[in-house]
């Protein structure tokens, strides 16, 4: 019985390696970008999801591109809120660094906060909350896989992480 099912596993795994020959190589699916100014401003970008302008009050970053975007309306108990999803032209560090600067000097002081327990499986390299000072705005930068930014900005009331 044990060489029938040894012969067997053989049998398919000659299978697996013989389609894997015949199957074209897996290539990656091509995203499509925006520069974060082509969406400042009241401008929209249907190609990476965005359909509705951001609010004027959002402080963007000046670099990096933009792979995803969308406004929501509020979600009570909430406020509204907007997501950028950016892919950074240059090293986290430096990105965090100059947009917390960016961000300090409208308004909003910026602190790195725990990494919310929700992102376990999503993979966050570390995490920021800035409050504005005047408004109750807030941002969250949420980083990703040292390559990847992602913004959350919260009308109020906001959630607090």
């Amino acid at each position: 019985m044990r060489l029938e099912a040894g012969i067997a596993l053989f049998v398919v795994a000659m299978a697996f390696a013989m389609l894997r020959h015949f199957m074209p190589p897996a290539v990656p699916p091509k995203v499509n970008t925006v520069a974060i100014e082509k969406i400042a401003n009241g401008k929209i970008a249907p190609q990476v999801g965005l359909l509705s302008p951001l609010p004027a009050w959002i402080p963007l970053p000046l670099k990096g591109r933009v792979i995803g975007a969308e406004t929501l309306p509020p979600q009570p108990p909430w406020g509204a809120s907007a997501v950028v999803m950016l892919q950074l032209e240059q090293p986290a560090d430096d990105f965090v660094a100059a947009y917390r600067q960016r961000l300090d000097r409208a308004g909003f002081p910026t602190r790195r906060i725990p990494i919310p327990a929700n992102l376990i499986i999503d993979a966050a390299d570390s995490a920021y909350e800035g409050d504005e000072r005047n408004g109750g705005h807030a941002v969250f930068i949420t980083m990703r896989k040292t390559h990847y930014a992602q913004l959350t900005f919260w009308s109020p009331p906001v959630p607090r992480m």
